[in-house]
């Protein structure tokens, strides 16, 4: 296992989900997504260095709130509620792996 991948944080994490594509468990589009909608809120709420943020303790809602907050009038409620529920699996699956 990679030591990037293993360490923890939002960079592991999006190591992770690049995995995921290329073995093919997760469509590259899917994964596209995700990958999106992790560094769009966690950018927003911790700026640039964003890829440290310990993904193993990352508050979904705190986070998203910071995102809303920060990005007001960018994106809907909708686009929010995505971008919520494609972080919250990302770093669920990504917990789960670790574990």
């Amino acid at each position: 296992m990679s030591e990037v991948i293993a360490n923890g944080t939002v960079a592991g994490l999006m190591a992770f989900l690049d995995v995921m594509s290329e073995k093919g468990w997760v469509s590259r589009g899917a994964i596209v997504a995700l990958k999106t909608a992790v560094r769009q809120v966690v950018m927003a709420a911790d700026g640039d260095n964003w890829e440290q943020a310990d993904a193993k303790s990352l508050d979904i809602d705190d986070y998203i709130t910071r995102f809303s907050n920060k990005t007001m009038g960018k994106y809907n409620n909708q686009s929010i509620a995505a971008y919520k529920a494609r972080l919250q699996r990302a770093i669920e699956w990504y917990r789960k792996f670790l574990d």
